[in-house]
């Protein structure tokens, strides 16, 4: 329904007109369904009620009809404006528990794309929330997730593949041949995973001619059982594999990437989009449990390495890192980028802590417990406010520089004494330990934040807030 439409016409001349011709439909009954129709709009778009209702008086008054309908319909509203207000207030209170709470931005955003990055301000969860919700997805299944921190030294040897010192045979002098790195490794398990579960998983020379006629033929001739391999190989409706790289922004990535910025887009995945890398002419070895290196039996890179269409690339950063420029733009438009701001996941993520530390049955039990908690964001809220706003609009900073939920987990790690005047403590917000941590964590951040420029004023006013 609009207001405009169903609420202003049809509701209200229908509403006379059925009075009027002695339906039994009550005044409460309809009261109801202008009720219906509103909570039903601010679902839609909660920032224009008050504008709507406005225009929905002004059409009101404009029916042509005697005064006692028109004011009986004036007195719907008057009756029915205190709860349309509670729906507004309860509708805020769940948007913001839904939208602004980081483990459903995590989830949906995991659910919905095959490469996403988190940014943000630092301190905001976003590495701790994607584990979290991974190790949830996977549950016990290990071999499903991989986790990598970049850092300035990782390079492409690192990541996709490169020449290493290995030996060959027991007592052997050590040789250089061709090893797989960090991603394409995980990405050879998620292929011979995707293999082994599955009718192809019989032996390892079947799998190679296989492999050879698909490297040959093409898509649209190949016999059914090989386009059902085809679809096996590259992961078309099986389980979802992570791979999770923290601080994704402090690597050279150009140079990590190397060839796999054509294949990391997700329409260029699978076999059939496969790219030759540095070492193509090179056997593929394996490291042993015993040490030594051996050939790959079954290399399903043999003829094109290939992203499986099964893998979850997960990326986080954050915004204000000094190496954040390194994260070029023909590497940007691959991926989807969901921003993590501090203030609006500030409530939700230190309730989340207070259970980490304080116990979730504790949280649950005490009121008190959460207005405390309450509190607490509201004074970090203020805070932030003064980062992005004035004075610290005026060094240059913005909401990239929020203080995040993460640096008041001291402020919680320490349990409340019982057998301390529990009742005038509880839910008060403890200012010795604001104190703490605002002079150890914060005020060190913001004076880095500034350097080089007179920071006094900004430091004073986070302090105060």
């Amino acid at each position: 329904f609009k207001i405009e439409t169903a609420f202003t016409q049809d509701m209200v001349s229908g509403y006379f007109f059925k009075y009027k011709n002695g339906s039994k439909l009550s005044n409460a009954e309809i009261g109801k369904k202008i009720l219906k129709i509103l909570a039903n709009y601010l679902g839609k778009d909660i920032n224009n009620i008050d504008n709507e209702k406005s225009k929905l008086e002004e059409k009101i008054e404009a029916v042509n009809a005697n005064d006692e309908y028109t004011s009986k319909v004036q007195n719907f509203l008057t009756e029915i404006s205190e709860t349309v207000k509670k729906i507004e207030e309860l509708w805020r209170e769940d948007m913001k528990n839904s939208e602004d709470n980081i483990e459903v931005k995590v989830e949906n955003a995991i659910e919905k794309h095959n490469q996403v990055i988190f940014t943000g301000a630092p301190g905001t969860g976003k590495t701790h929330t994607v584990k979290k919700k991974v190790q949830e997805l996977i549950k016990e299944d290990k071999e499903r997730v991989k986790f990598v921190q970049f850092h300035p030294s990782y390079d492409y040897t690192d990541f996709v593949e490169g020449l290493r010192p290995v030996i060959l045979k027991t007592e052997g002098e050590p040789t250089f041949v061709r090893l797989d790195g960090t991603f394409k490794e995980f990405c050879r398990t998620i292929v011979k995973n995707n293999v082994e579960n599955s009718e192809f998983s019989d032996n390892k020379d079947t799998l190679n001619e296989t492999l050879a006629k698909l490297s040959e033929d093409d898509k649209n001739t190949l016999e059914e059982e090989n386009k059902e391999f085809l679809a096996v190989i590259n992961g078309e409706d099986e389980k979802k594999y992570y791979f999770i790289v923290d601080e994704i922004n402090r690597a050279d990535l150009s140079k990590v990437f190397g060839e796999l910025m054509y294949c990391l887009e997700e329409g260029y995945r699978g076999f059939e989009n496969r790219i030759y890398t540095q070492y193509k002419n090179l056997p593929t070895y394996t490291i042993g449990d015993n040490g030594i290196a051996t050939p790959i039996e079954f290399d399903c890179f043999k003829y094109g390495f290939f992203i499986p269409k099964n893998l979850c690339f997960i990326g986080t950063m954050n915004s204000i890192d000094r190496s954040v420029e390194s994260f070029d733009f023909a590497l940007r438009r691959r991926f989807h980028w969901i921003d993590i701001k501090a203030n609006d996941i500030m409530k939700n993520s230190l309730i989340s802590i207070g259970k980490d530390y304080r116990g979730e049955q504790e949280m649950k039990s005490r009121e008190q417990e959460i207005e405390e908690i309450k509190e607490l964001a509201e004074r970090i809220h203020s805070m932030n406010s003064k980062i992005s706003g004035d004075p610290g609009k005026n060094l240059g900073l913005t909401e990239d520089y929020h203080i995040g939920p993460a640096y008041f987990k001291d402020y919680f790690k320490q349990e409340k004494n019982p057998d301390e005047e529990q009742n005038q403590n509880e839910g008060k917000i403890d200012t010795d330990k604001l104190e703490e941590i605002f002079e150890n964590r914060i005020e060190t951040l913001l004076r880095d934040y500034t350097r080089g420029r007179d920071s006094h004023n900004l430091i004073v006013e986070c302090r105060r807030a």
